[in-house]
Parts: C-alpha cells; sequence; structure tokens
C-alpha cells in the first residue's frame, strides 16, 4: 500500500511526510490490521509507503508518544499491547478527566464552544442513522474532546489529547451505536448550557461509570 497512490505528492503537502506516515500506521493500529505485539519492520514500511527509514523511524517516535508504538532495544518497533490490562488503566485515567472537563465546562463555556457540542451531537445521531460505526466511534470521541475544550483548561485539555488515539482504539473495539449514550451527552450538554456545574458532573460520572462497565463487560476486562 504505497502513500503514492493518492495521485500527487506527499511532500507538496502543507503537512509533514512524518506526519502522512504517522497517520497511516495509526489508522491501521487504531482498526486493528495491525495488531498488539505486531513487530513494525522500518524497511518493510518504507518499501510499501515509499518514504525513508528516517520518516519511518521519525513517525514510530511520535507514535510512541501517542502509546501506540513501543520502542524495543535492539528489536525495533513494536505494536503496543492493548489487552485487559491496558484497557482498565486507560479507563481508570479517563474517567477523572471526562467529569472534571464536564463541571469546569459548565460555568467556562463560550457560544463557540456551544455550537461545536450541539454540532457534535447532530452528528452522532447521523452516524446512528447510517449505522456508520466507524463515524460513531469518532463523533463519540469529538463530543468528550468538546467538553475538554470548553473547560477552559489548557493543561487539562493537553492531558486527555494526549489519550486521544489511545482512547480512538479503545471505541473501535466496541459497539458506539447505542442511543442511550447519545442520549447521555444531550443530558451532559443540557446541564453544561445551563450552568449547572454539580449536575453536569453528576451527569457525566454516571454516563462514565455506565460506559465503563459495558466496556469492561465487553472485553471481558475484571
Amino acid at each position: 500500500m504505497s502513500l503514492g497512490q493518492t495521485g500527487h505528492s506527499l511532500g507538496s503537502r502543507f503537512r509533514s511526510l512524518r506526519d502522512e506516515v504517522a497517520d497511516n500506521i495509526r489508522e491501521r493500529i487504531i482498526s486493528g490490521e495491525l495488531t498488539p505485539g505486531h513487530r513494525l519492520v522500518e524497511r518493510d514500511l518504507s518499501d510499501e509507503l515509499e518514504v525513508s527509514r528516517i520518516t519511518i523511524r521519525e513517525a514510530f517516535q511520535a507514535l510512541a508518544a501517542e502509546g501506540l508504538v513501543v520502542m524495543l532495544p535492539r528489536k525495533g518497533a513494536a505494536v503496543t499491547e492493548f489487552g485487559p490490562v491496558e484497557v482498565r488503566h486507560l479507563l481508570e485515567v479517563r474517567q477523572p478527566l471526562d467529569i472534571l472537563a464536564a463541571r469546569l465546562a459548565a460555568t467556562r463555556h463560550t457560544p463557540r464552544d456551544a455550537e461545536l457540542l450541539r454540532a457534535t451531537l447532530d452528528t452522532s445521531r447521523e452516524m446512528m442513522g447510517r449505522k456508520d460505526q466507524r463515524g460513531a466511534s469518532a463523533a463519540n470521541l469529538a463530543f468528550h474532546e468538546a467538553v475538554g475544550q470548553a473547560s477552559g483548561n489548557p493543561l487539562l485539555q493537553t492531558h486527555m489529547a494526549s489519550l486521544h488515539a489511545q482512547v480512538q482504539r479503545l471505541f473501535r473495539m466496541t459497539r458506539q451505536l447505542q442511543t442511550d449514550h447519545v442520549d447521555d451527552h444531550e443530558r451532559i450538554l443540557a446541564a453544561i448550557l445551563s450552568g449547572d456545574a454539580d449536575l453536569a458532573e453528576k451527569l457525566a460520572r454516571e454516563h462514565i461509570e455506565a460506559t465503563t462497565v459495558e466496556t469492561m463487560a465487553e472485553l471481558d476486562v475484571d
């Protein structure tokens, strides 16, 4: 699969080749095409994507920072494990961030934040209507990120963003076409827009706890 198949040079685009290569590998990891533990061979990917091995190495470093790739001494790179233990660790970290974001967003959101949050819910409904698993997963994550943005706390946003790729990976492994998830988001948004921080926090906590139980049961995580 050559990146050159797009019909024009990647070098002519604004984003760097490293970013393009990282995007390609990231999507294949998130989709499950590249499975946990899979060895990522620089030479093979360099030939396949028609880029230098230096570019491949730089992409690996970017993906390692996102928790998708691990650099093994004297062995190169491999896709990180993402079994029950890793899923549980991710959920333990994600929960308090999302809950705090909802509370802060209730008192700090701007009209632009409100517009973005409404748009993500519209997209979620649309994806559900199409039964688009990938689109629904993306819209689900977009809502949580929009709440983070509405928190007005750059440090919180940075921590949430650092988990973006791993949360994407998790969402793609689970069912995201459940109406109650979007209904929960609508109630959380209503609390945020009303400025009720206590209610926004309560609803976010209930939503995260419920979806965590569902996710752990679906993936057989203790």
